[in-house]
């Protein structure tokens, strides 16, 4: 109750001096920092190859003492943001991420712009219960990238190796979808028994859903920037600098080899290394816009709710911490009467 009293004096008072905010930063790139093929069997050409494929490996719980991951082959992409970021970057929101991308292959594929239900990938997994697909095609999608064995998104690089050992479950970098802010693999979510969110799925307007994809054809994915989830991740990579993501899917992988039984439908992506790859490798383009001084939950305006989180956060580090110097203390309860009403 105090608080609020508190605001009503403020507000009384007409305290209005209109705040200040920062123009949005805008990073684009044409061509990603890093780019990798993550596969058990590439080894010979870590890091250069042309192209990369995602596919999945349903259905193989045993091969010759080797267990595939069910996202078998994913595909890795970074882009490199420090130099980019303003080091006085405090208050922020991120309003648009989309990362590009071209395949190489043609008609490989089909179109499938939704996410499908993980009951119709069981029949595929051998496992009970399984449902049919209502449409055509599998998805593909992206997520951020979790890290194992010492690795993280410093130290992991093109010509890392991919684990201590071909199997499921050891990948080195791997699709995560950072649920609650933990960076779990979703390589096997369906034997795992996870429900999984995207960051977000490949679009096109090339061809219709449910049409065979021609070579050349640009996807499309916006990050669900409205995610809790996805806000989380991309904030702690704009923090350390570097943004990593992750392409899969699940298609059938091809027969005879190659993970598993399949029909060989399934997406290859251009690499920055393919020399043909000018407008069609992994390009970036991201939004940041800092918040109005004082505007604590960037909510677009200053007002109680502010006041309420600096004073409930009151010599701590939290997100009371207006101006952002590690302490929530007077400096910051200034910030905020000072702009008190502002909007932007």
């Amino acid at each position: 109750m105090r608080y609020l009293a508190l605001a009503g004096v403020v507000g009384m008072l007409g305290v209005a001096f209109g705040g200040v905010s920062a123009a949005p930063v805008v990073i684009t790139r044409d061509a990603p920092d890093l780019d990798r093929w993550m596969y058990p069997f590439n080894s010979s050409s870590v890091g250069t190859r042309p192209g990369a494929s995602c596919f999945g490996a349903l259905g193989q719980t045993e091969l010759a003492g080797f267990t595939f991951d069910e996202r078998d082959a994913q595909v890795l992409v970074g882009f490199d943001l420090s130099a980019d970021v303003p080091a006085d970057l405090c208050r922020y929101r991120i309003t648009q991420a989309t990362v590009r991308i071209a395949v190489t292959t043609d008609g490989a594929f089909v179109y499938d712009p939704t996410i499908d239900a993980r009951e119709t990938y069981f029949g595929e997994a051998m496992l009970p219960g399984g449902v049919a697909d209502g449409d055509a095609g599998r998805p593909i999608e992206m997520f951020g990238v979790g890290y194992r064995n010492g690795f993280d998104a410093g130290s992991f690089v093109e010509t890392s190796s991919f684990g201590p050992m071909i199997a499921w479950r050891v990948r080195n970098a791997f699709a995560t979808d950072y649920a609650s802010g933990v960076p779990r693999d979703v390589s096997n979510s369906l034997v795992d028994g996870l429900s999984v969110t995207a960051f977000a799925v490949g679009t096109t307007t090339v061809v219709s859903p449910g049409a065979v994809v021609p070579a050349n054809t640009d996807f499309r994915f916006d990050l669900d920037v409205m995610n809790p989830d996805v806000d989380a991740y991309l904030r702690d990579a704009i923090s350390g600098g570097k943004l990593r993501l992750a392409i899969a899917s699940m298609f059938p992988a091809e027969s005879g080899g190659g993970g598993g039984p399949g029909t060989g439908a399934y997406p290859t992506f251009y690499m920055k290394e393919n020399i043909f790859g000018a407008g069609r490798r992994a390009r970036l383009s991201l939004t940041i816009e800092p918040c109005i001084e004082g505007d604590v939950d960037c909510s677009g305006v200053v007002d109680v709710d502010d006041l309420n989180i600096v004073l409930s956060d009151w010599l701590g580090s939290g997100d009371g911490d207006a101006n952002c110097d590690g302490i929530t203390n007077v400096d910051d309860l200034n910030l905020v009467l000072g702009n008190w009403l502002s909007v932007g």
